[in-house]
């Protein structure tokens, strides 16, 4: 994106997001001096290492006791009188002038135009004197690693937070850190896969699919919806004559407690007409309420930790 006098954007955040790209593109160290639904002033040449201000920062000159002059930064009247050492006169009016340093000239002012719902760009200096930046601060945001790095994240989900650091620096020649690379993959994630709210909207979805992939099983859902709770499995594995173990039903419950067990084995049971349990091994990690449950649902078998 290049910036160009009289450009209109549909929002502020397309006007930052095209900023962006423009400074990542060409290392400008870009910042908003004025930043609100109205305007948006931006100078160019702040150096955050250094704390300093757009475009350079102001010297005061100060005259002291015998007339010399002070050079100080600008702060408050307090710590310009400990700069000086007390070399100002008590109670006496002193003088400051600011002087700009030179800077990068680089000027952008835009405002909403309400007869035409857009943000356009009144005033521009597109000049630069100033040299490449690796590091730009606050002007990339994670929202915008999460636009350039969303294709990157879907196809490899696991991707580690310092692997995409590297690739974000060899790709754009910046640095970010490891903070905004989580939040970025985070919310990347999110857009791609959706939040716990969307997964849990669609349990019904995912019992039809295990009954069209599976056919003949047996799924059943109750929904407790004032429940705020982690949730626990409960599973059930058999072993075959080659001794090869395999899934046979599984349970996703509030708590393992004796009554979710005792319905989970009543169910079991059920579908695989294991009557009381005769001629049946059951193996098990004493889990709590599991004994009681194996004891009153299928009392025949035979069952050992």
């Amino acid at each position: 994106m290049e910036p160009i006098l009289g450009m209109r954007f549909a929002s502020l955040e397309q006007l930052k997001h095209s900023l962006i790209n423009y400074g990542v593109a060409n290392g400008y160290q870009l910042w908003y001096k004025r930043n609100d639904c109205r305007q948006l002033q931006v100078m160019c040449g702040r150096d955050v290492s250094k704390g300093l201000c757009a475009g350079g920062h102001l010297k005061r000159k100060k005259k002291g006791v015998n007339g010399e002059k002070v050079d100080v930064k600008k702060r408050g009247r307090a710590k310009l009188m400990r700069k000086a050492k007390a070399k100002v006169v008590k109670g006496k009016k002193y003088k400051c002038r600011s002087k700009p340093i030179d800077g990068c000239p680089f000027r952008l002012y835009a405002s909403w135009m309400q007869s035409e719902y857009s943000f356009q760009i009144k005033t521009l200096i597109k000049d630069h004197n100033c040299s490449r930046q690796f590091d730009l601060g606050s002007l990339v945001t994670y929202k915008w690693i999460t636009i350039q790095c969303l294709p990157m994240i879907i196809e490899n989900p696991t991707i580690s937070y310092r692997n995409m650091r590297s690739e974000i620096k060899r790709n754009y020649l910046i640095n970010v850190s490891l903070g905004e690379c989580i939040r970025a993959k985070q919310i990347a994630l999110f857009k791609h896969e959706g939040g716990l709210k969307e997964h849990y909207s669609r349990l019904w979805d995912y019992k039809d699919a295990l009954l069209k992939s599976n056919p003949d099983s047996t799924v059943k859902i109750d929904v407790d919806q004032g429940a705020t709770c982690k949730g626990e499995l409960l599973t059930a594995m058999g072993r075959d004559a080659n001794n090869h173990i395999y899934p046979i039903a599984w349970d996703v419950v509030g708590v393992e407690n004796k009554d979710n067990w005792c319905w989970f084995i009543a169910s079991l049971a059920e579908d695989l007409d294991l009557g009381n349990g005769e001629f049946l091994t059951i193996i098990s990690d004493g889990q709590k309420g599991l004994i009681e449950a194996v004891n009153m649902c299928l009392s025949g078998a035979e069952h050992r930790q």
